[in-house]
Formats: structure tokens, C-alpha cells, sequence
């Protein structure tokens, strides 16, 4: 059956469900996926956060100490 077949053929109402269910499934691994993702760089970029906090920490602090051994 090809696809021109499949679109003139009326769908019954359990055909609909089944393929909805089995849309929903898919669509809820998707998702879980985009989670699991979000969570590993959640997780980065807060290792990132803390390395800008650190190279903000240095600038502000080389200058006062150049300034204090000079």
C-alpha cells in the first residue's frame, strides 16, 4: 500500500489512539533526552561560573598587589 492509498483510506478511531500513544511515547524520550542534556551543562556551566569568578577575582587583585611591591 502506498502512501496515496493510506491517505484515502479512513482511519478508525483505534488507529488514531494507537498512533497518538505511540506519538506521545516517542515525544516523552525526546523530552527526557532534552533533560538529561540540560542537566550535563547545567552542571558546566557552573564549573564555568565559578572559573569567571576566579579570573574576576584575579584582575582586581594583580593590580593592588603591583601596586603594593612597587
Amino acid at each position: 500500500m502506498n502512501n496515496v492509498e493510506k491517505l484515502q483510506k479512513p482511519a478508525r478511531d483505534s488507529d488514531i489512539w494507537a498512533n497518538l500513544e505511540k506519538h506521545e511515547a516517542e515525544c516523552n524520550l525526546r523530552y527526557q533526552r532534552i533533560e538529561e542534556k540540560l542537566a550535563d551543562q547545567k552542571h558546566s556551566l557552573k564549573g564555568l561560573d565559578m572559573k569567571i569568578w576566579g579570573l574576576a577575582a584575579l584582575i582586581m587583585v594583580v593590580p593592588l598587589i603591583h601596586k603594593a611591591l612597587a
